[in-house]
């Protein structure tokens, strides 16, 4: 059986494979800035995204979702310069991933990738509007 990391990897490779570009943990700090930026480069095309900013960055650890995020946590103890903030230090937390929410700038490019997710055997939800996201639940 397919862990659930194989499965997100065939759905966003199957939407590739007809023409949609997939933008998985897109480095940018909001939805605002992600679109902006995808449609300097892909303004006329499909394309699909979630990005990573604000503690959203997915990782599979085991073939299961997590999100990640560093943040500063109260450790006087282990106190390196480098990490920035006296009497802190930088930590990668991790929390399970229940559902991811995919942006898009054509609902062309949204129904493929909810009819990929469909088919890998993922909950999915998404009313078709173009004013809603496509989710993604991983339970």
């Amino acid at each position: 059986m397919a862990t659930t990391e194989e499965r997100f990897n065939a759905a966003m490779k199957a939407a590739q494979d007809v023409g949609v570009f997939v933008y998985p943990n897109y480095d940018s700090c909001c939805r605002s800035c992600t679109f902006h930026s995808l449609d300097k480069v892909h303004g006329d095309q499909d394309y699909v995204f979630f990005y990573k900013g604000q503690g959203n960055e997915l990782v599979f650890r085991d073939g299961e979702p997590y999100f990640a995020e560093e943040m500063y946590a109260d450790d006087f103890e282990d106190f390196n310069e480098e990490d920035g903030l006296p009497g802190y230090s930088l930590q990668e937390v991790f929390r399970k991933a229940q559902q991811l929410f995919w942006y898009f700038n054509e609902t062309e490019a949204a129904q493929t990738l909810f009819n990929a997710f469909v088919h890998e055997g993922f909950n999915v939800e998404w009313d078709g509007s173009q004013f809603t996201a496509v989710k993604v639940v991983f339970s």
